[in-house]
Order: structure tokens, then C-alpha cells, then sequence
């Protein structure tokens, strides 16, 4: 089953906060993705670059450039599931 992402917000710590379709959120922060692989180490090199990660077309994914993406299965699957509703009221 693939897990269609519906919204992306980015925090200035490289922690991602994405929806998905059926209605959960989770939390993934990309701090250990960029300290052991060296693709995502760009986002930290690059200026700019992470400010740039959207939802792809389809919704399956997190894309910075033509090199760089993250499946939303992997964010699913490995992300820390929150409720939303908790996070705003803090």
C-alpha cells in the first residue's frame, strides 16, 4: 500500500511534520539521515537546499532536487506518529 502524503512543514532543525491521506501525521527528523548518508548530508552544504523540499507530483514523496527525494512509505514506516491536535494546542 503506498501512503499518499497531503502536507509538508519543515522546522529550521531538519525535523519534518508530514500528513498523510488516511489522516495520520508523523514527525521525521532527517538530523540522522544527514550525519550517515552522504546525499542528505547536502541539505546542511547546500544553502538553501532543504528550504526547497516539497511534496512530489503525486503525493508519494518528499523532493529537494533531481538527486534527492524521500519516499513517503519510508516516512511512514519510520516516523514517529503524532496528533496534530495535540501540536497546536501547545
Amino acid at each position: 500500500m503506498f501512503h499518499r502524503i497531503t502536507s509538508l512543514t519543515k522546522t529550521k532543525d531538519y525535523v519534518l511534520f508530514v500528513g498523510f491521506e488516511d489522516g495520520t501525521y508523523k514527525q521525521f527528523d532527517l538530523k540522522p539521515l544527514i550525519a550517515a548518508t552522504p546525499a542528505f548530508k547536502a541539505l546542511k552544504d547546500i544553502p538553501g537546499l532543504y528550504g526547497q523540499g516539497r511534496i512530489d507530483r503525486c503525493g508519494y514523496g518528499i523532493i529537494w532536487n533531481a538527486e534527492l527525494d524521500l519516499s513517503g512509505e519510508a516516512i511512514y514506516e519510520q516516523g514517529t506518529e503524532i496528533d496534530l491536535n495535540f501540536v497546536m494546542t501547545k
